[in-house]
């Protein structure tokens, strides 16, 4: 999502909704924004919110990620603890099915990766042959890699 001016950003948060944002909305998405493909928590947002100045709480922030989820605005994944992670998507599409998923090993963030790699896309197609082949129907794939992520490599 393009961070320009506040009116900039409103209005293209608008498009995207088709309905004007709520200011739970821009404040949300402007912190998402701030970080892109990181995926982050609920309770770690609620913090950059509090930072920023744009503490809410708790219920507001849930209903806010939701209605963002639905627009194809955000993305939701759960990891394998069931943490609900959020992260901006590249093209405001849902991608939590055909992307990757990054976690550091360090620092435990985690970001989303983007599905349209050649190498995670043919990984994808192999696990979809792989499911057919032994006669199981595929509902969803998730592929999540462990690694040191930039941050920490240069630390």
């Amino acid at each position: 999502m393009h961070m320009g001016a506040n009116k900039d950003f409103s209005q293209s948060l608008q498009e995207l909704l088709g309905t004007k944002p709520t200011r739970s909305q821009v404040a949300v998405m402007r912190a998402m924004s701030s970080e892109p493909g990181l995926l982050i928590t609920h309770a770690r947002l609620l913090a950059v919110l509090d930072r920023r100045g744009d503490a809410m709480d708790r219920v507001t922030l849930y209903r806010t990620l939701e209605r963002l989820v639905c627009a194809g605005i955000l993305v939701s994944v759960v990891d394998d603890s069931r943490i609900t992670r959020y992260a901006v998507t590249a093209s405001q599409a849902p991608t939590s099915s055909t992307g990757a998923r990054f976690e550091c090993q360090r620092c435990r963030q985690q970001f989303l990766l983007p599905a349209s790699t050649r190498e995670i896309s043919k990984t994808l197609n192999n696990a979809t042959a792989l499911t057919k082949a032994s006669g199981h129907r595929l509902l969803e794939v998730e592929l999540s890699i462990l690694g040191i992520c930039s941050g920490c490599i240069t630390d």
